[in-house]
This record gives C-alpha cells, sequence and structure tokens, in this order.
C-alpha cells in the first residue's frame, strides 16, 4: 500500500469510529417512567427544540439565552441535580427528571413542559441522561 493511500484509509478509519462513539452516546441509553420508555434518539430533537437554547447543545448549561438567566440552568454535564427523591450525592430517578421537567421550576425559568406528551418528555429525559457518563 502507497503512503498516501494507508494515510487515508488511516484516516478514513478514525471518522468511522469517532462518528460511531457520537452516534452511541444517543443510541444507548433509554429511560423508565412507568409503563413509557423514553428512547434518547426520539428526544434529541426535542431538547434541541424546547431546552438546548438556555441548557446548550451539549447539555453544558450555555445556551444562548443562558447569559441572561437567574438563576442559571442545570448542567446535565455535572449530573447534579436540586430536586430529587435520591439521596444527596446520587443521581436522581428517571421519574424525578420527568416530574421536573413536567412541573418546571416556579422561582426559575424552567417552564412547566405539559404540553409535550408523556412520552415526548420520556425521550428527552433518556436524552438528557446522554450528557454525563455517570
Amino acid at each position: 500500500m502507497r503512503p498516501h493511500t494507508r494515510w487515508v484509509a488511516v484516516a478514513s478509519g478514525w471518522g468511522v469510529l469517532l462518528f460511531a462513539a457520537g452516534v452511541t452516546r444517543a443510541v444507548a441509553q433509554e429511560s423508565h417512567i412507568g409503563s413509557v420508555t423514553g428512547h434518547a434518539p426520539a428526544g434529541r430533537p426535542l431538547y434541541e427544540r424546547y431546552c438546548a437554547g438556555c441548557h446548550g447543545d451539549d447539555g453544558d448549561a450555555r445556551g444562548e439565552n443562558a447569559q441572561w438567566i437567574d438563576p442559571r440552568p442545570r448542567d446535565f454535564t455535572m449530573a447534579v441535580f436540586k430536586c430529587r427523591s435520591t439521596p444527596t450525592g446520587t443521581l436522581p430517578t428517571d421519574e424525578d427528571l420527568f416530574n421536573a421537567m413536567t412541573r418546571g421550576f416556579v422561582t426559575t425559568n424552567m417552564p412547566p413542559w405539559v404540553a409535550l406528551t408523556p412520552q415526548g418528555r420520556a425521550d428527552m429525559v433518556a436524552y438528557i441522561k446522554t450528557f454525563s457518563p455517570k
């Protein structure tokens, strides 16, 4: 194999691996809320439409609106959640995230998302879980 051809083959291989790693993040995650199973790939477009403006495309609380919000939006990459039914320092349940999304937070700019279907909210919970390795 000529050096140029080998370099192209190696670069292509890395490109496929990096693409697959990014796709896996959104594909592998599910959420379970009662009898509803949420799927991250279905939650992604909903998150991008309703959440990314504040929470950021990468869930890092750096959305275009975040600079004007007080208190700041939650950074999902840190996997630290204030409202949960689990002990301090542990991850919330899927239902905790679902309820927070459904109810919103009165003293913040987080609106209630009751207009979205339960399936849509479960899908967004699954997608939000992809932002942190925890």
